[in-house]
């Protein structure tokens, strides 16, 4: 196996030059090139424009309202000088809903004098004229001075009547008297959601009862290794090496659980670093890619996975994000959500499709082994309902399988 200076100078490269998350702005602003679209909900237009055409805008009280700077991109502002602490809320509407495509981020430019003076920035979709009509609401965070690339998973709110805007509501509560712009604020829409299904470990009842569904169907697996306990051969609870290259062989991507399956909720940063240079050099020594998605960290729990970032252009949750879609581009790609399947009644798939199929986004279902007991382990039935439930949506026309390395390479190695 390589040494772990070996592995750590290696993985580290690979990883910067396979992964490009671009620095400025405007860049990040621009669409992934793999077929989705932009819907705007409001252009930016300055003072006395209609807004992106809607039929009436309702500026804040007491603010003046004036043409703002140019966002980054080139694009227009309005910009609302308030004089003191108050709730500002800037709100366009139309007599009808409008209709966007299935959407899973929404966007925002938005430029603060002072950040210190703002206590919430929220971008507010509204389904009927009244502001008790508020169907979907976020806040934006970590803002600075200047422009603020706004960037919100469509998924994290309420999705009744996602897709049929008649009104929109753009918030900022001040504590003192400041000035601020809003630019074009728009909704990101894939072409169709996207599935990225994860094996965590690689127990044998996977291999015997799911892999052949998921083959059958043309969905490749990312496998989450714990290397060091795969089986010796296939008599044994575990995946092999040999099916290892097997499976890498067949389009399928071998990615890290831990090293040796140990817990990393009590890891130190330092012996993060140690099991993340240990499973990459594994993977190098075995002539397989290191510098792909961390698909997991046990437990989906580690306090210190930061530790590990200079390895992994994108890692798993390491905060029990565990019941929830996410976004490619991945709004925040270190901790990046996935979806348990065990467990789960019908129902609660039935939401997280109707979920995904609204918002086209990212979904990362995962699982352990097969097995009627249950537990950590999906039962028969759950596999049979999820499956159901994919050949509904691949039938429909609106779910794709396929892996984090190749929505990578549809981006052109660069992610927004």
């Amino acid at each position: 196996m390589l040494s772990q200076a070996t592995a750590a100078g290696v993985a580290s490269s690979v990883a910067s030059a396979a992964y490009v998350r671009p620095s400025d702005l405007a860049t990040r602003a621009t669409l992934t090139p793999d077929g989705r679209s932009a819907f705007d909900l409001f252009t930016g237009s300055g003072a006395g424009a209609t807004g992106g055409d809607w039929a009436n805008r309702i500026i804040p009280t007491g603010a003046t309202e004036s043409a703002g700077p140019a966002t980054p991109d080139g694009g227009p502002s309005t910009r609302f000088s308030i004089t003191g602490a108050q709730t500002a809320d800037f709100t366009l509407q139309d007599a009808e809903p409008r209709s966007h495509a299935p959407a899973s981020i929404v966007h925002a430019w938005l430029w603060l004098d002072d950040p210190a003076a703002i206590s919430q920035a929220s971008i507010m979709v509204l389904s009927g004229p009244s502001s008790a009509s508020v169907t979907w609401q976020r806040f934006a965070t970590s803002l600075s001075h200047g422009w603020n690339l706004v960037r919100i998973a469509a998924d994290s709110g309420a999705l009744t009547s996602w897709g049929r805007p008649r009104r929109i509501t753009l918030r900022i509560i001040t504590t003192a008297a400041t000035g601020v712009a809003w630019g074009r604020v728009w909704v990101e829409c894939p072409r169709k959601a996207q599935m990225v299904f994860v094996e965590d470990r690689g127990y044998r009842t996977f291999i015997n009862i799911g892999l052949p569904a998921l083959r059958s169907r043309s969905v490749p697996v990312t496998w989450a290794l714990d290397m060091a306990l795969n089986s010796p051969d296939t008599s044994g609870p575990h995946i092999t090496d040999a099916e290892v290259m097997q499976f890498a062989g067949q389009g399928d991507v071998m990615s890290i659980h831990a090293y040796d399956g140990a817990v990393t909720a009590t890891m130190t940063p330092a012996q993060i670093r140690q099991d993340a240079l240990r499973a990459q050099g594994w993977l190098l020594d075995k002539g397989l890619p290191a510098d792909r998605f961390r698909a997991a960290y046990t437990q989906n729990n580690a306090p210190n996975a930061w530790a590990a970032a200079p390895f992994f252009p994108a890692q798993a949750t390491s905060t029990n994000q565990s019941a929830s879609l996410d976004t490619w581009p991945h709004v925040n790609p270190q901790n990046v959500k996935r979806y348990q399947l065990h467990g789960r009644d019908n129902t609660t798939i039935d939401s997280v499709f109707a979920q995904l199929k609204a918002t086209h986004a990212l979904f990362i279902p995962y699982t352990h082994g097969i097995d009627t007991g249950g537990g950590s382990n999906i039962k028969p039935a759950e596999w049979s309902y999820f499956l159901s439930k994919v050949d509904q949506a691949f039938s429909e026309g609106w779910l794709e399988a396929t892996t984090w390395p190749a929505m990578l390479a549809k981006a052109g190695g660069i992610v927004r």
